[in-house]
């Protein structure tokens, strides 16, 4: 009995979702909490560089650029409550595709186990045309024994089946090895980019702390903004994976109506069985290319989340934000002080 995989494990994939609950609070806490002890030395180097300068008079007296270091640590000290913050919205956007996409698979799910069942009763026919053969094989030598004598119409009759059922068999078992082997290409790159997407959101989640601590130094001031985009970019990936998901069950569908609509005249009539096994069609190759397809378009996800997201850009644009704001400012203040800063 040939196996009726699924196309895509639902269970399986909600397993995967729940990594990051395994890292619970208690991890995420006591790298918030060293995170907190950072910022502190480092609020203190920074606050004795800044203010140094302020009082020799090398620089203006400035109130926001010395309550910088004070809101990263209270971001540090709420660092679970910020991640629920980002999370919101990326979750809100991934379960409206992911809501389609167990849809699709429901539905592939259906035509594919049905090309399944097909399949198998195929290969039964031609196991039972293969044991026919070979048991009028043994009835022909038998009666050689008993009469003297072979009958020549018989044995070409045998020797035209066995090389039927064996040009069928050599048709059908490779092509079978590759639609499976297709199909576990196409689960090992969707599973993969689920899996590698809880890691790295862990990963990120638990050193967070100590990007936006280190931010505080002027030489690192942009290492909070590289983990946001990180994380966002990241937080992407199953939102990409479904959409590519979605998008190859499209071809999916199509290309099991084909073998569905294909295995049935081949299953119902003997003609048509007889000429599928001398000519060469697409029958199971049409669905292993369009697996295949889908799974090496996973490889896709990282750059094409890095394109939404892109890092330097997003970058660029707090900068800027954060200039704008300190100008404007700086206009605020000489426009109450009559001109003089």
């Amino acid at each position: 009995m040939w196996s009726f995989n699924e196309i895509i494990d639902l269970g399986f994939l909600d397993f995967i979702k729940e990594i990051r609950d395994i890292f619970g609070y208690t991890e995420l806490a006591d790298h918030a909490r060293y995170g907190q002890y950072l910022a502190g030395v480092f609020t203190m180097l920074f606050m004795a560089v800044k203010s140094y300068g302020m009082i020799v008079g090398d620089r203006q007296w400035e109130i926001m650029p010395l309550l910088r270091p004070f809101a990263i640590g209270l971001v540090i000290m709420n660092w679970g409550a910020f991640l629920a913050l980002i999370d919101v919205p990326l979750r809100g956007v991934s379960r409206i595709s992911e809501d389609g996409f167990r849809k699709k698979v429901e539905q592939t799910q259906t035509e594919y186990q049905l090309v399944m069942q097909l399949t198998n009763e195929l290969g039964m026919k031609m196991i039972n045309g293969a044991m026919e053969v070979n048991q009028n094989s043994e009835q022909q030598e038998q009666g050689v024994f008993e009469k003297l004598g072979v009958s020549l119409s018989k044995m070409a009759s045998l020797i035209e089946g066995a090389r039927i059922m064996v040009m069928g068999l050599l048709k059908f078992i490779p092509k079978l090895w590759m639609s499976g082997l297709c199909h576990w290409i196409y689960q090992f790159c969707f599973y993969g980019v689920m899996f590698i997407q809880q890691i790295f959101l862990v990963i990120l989640g638990l050193l967070g702390p100590y990007a936006f601590a280190i931010s505080i130094l002027p030489g690192f001031s942009d290492s909070y903004i590289q983990w946001i985009s990180r994380y966002i970019s990241v937080s992407l990936y199953s939102l990409i994976a479904n959409i590519i998901a979605t998008v190859s069950m499209f071809g999916m569908n199509y290309t099991n109506r084909a073998d569905i609509e294909t295995l049935q005249q081949i299953l119902g009539d003997e003609e048509h069985y007889i000429s599928w096994l001398f000519q060469s069609d697409f029958t199971f190759t049409m669905p292993a290319l369009t697996m295949l397809l889908g799974g090496v378009m996973m490889f896709a996800i990282p750059p094409i989340s890095s394109w939404i997201v892109s890092t330097s850009g997003l970058g660029n644009a707090l900068g800027n934000s954060i200039k704008a704001g300190q100008a404007m400012k700086m206009v605020a203040i000489k426009a109450v002080t009559g001109g003089v800063a």
